[in-house]
């Protein structure tokens, strides 16, 4: 009895270690989840649109205001956009999309990563964006997009 005991109760133990790991993959708690999945899914509607003629610029928001920051780059060079964190004291990361401009039979061909931002906090801050290859590092970046925002 003891015996018969033992191998069902490993059996279970296994099962359920099965169990717990398909639900960790596949349902992922808060305290796991990727930065990504972190952004809120809500769409917002941004005070301010800014694209890449506008680095360097400075603009004012008020604390509720999201912006939008837009930087078009070419798919299949290797190249993207990292957001430097000087933002995180000020602004809450609301939404960071990539879309793609498909035009058939063309390689490289541009596409548009977007970012909101939502100001939670009011001062003076920078949104620093850097375009390069994730294997050369932001030494290398190719540009470099800087907003100055306050925020009264």
């Amino acid at each position: 009895m003891n015996t018969s005991f033992n191998k069902l109760k490993g059996k279970f133990s296994a099962s359920l270690g099965t169990i717990l790991f398909l639900f960790l993959i596949f349902f992922q708690p808060p305290c796991c989840a990727s930065a990504a999945s972190i952004v809120a899914e809500k769409d917002y509607d941004p005070v301010i649109t800014l694209k890449q003629q506008d680095n360097e610029k400075t603009v004012t928001v008020k604390v509720g205001d999201v912006i939008q920051i837009e930087l078009e780059r070419s798919s299949g060079t290797g190249y993207d956009w990292y957001l430097d964190d000087t933002y995180k004291n000020h602004f809450y990361l609301v939404k960071d999309e990539t879309e793609e401009v498909l035009k058939k039979g063309f390689t490289g061909t541009p596409a548009i990563r977007k970012w909101q931002f939502k100001a939670v906090k009011q001062g003076e801050t920078e949104i620093v964006i850097l375009l390069y290859r994730s294997w050369e590092g932001k030494e290398k970046a190719a540009f470099s997009y800087k907003i100055h925002i306050k925020i009264p």
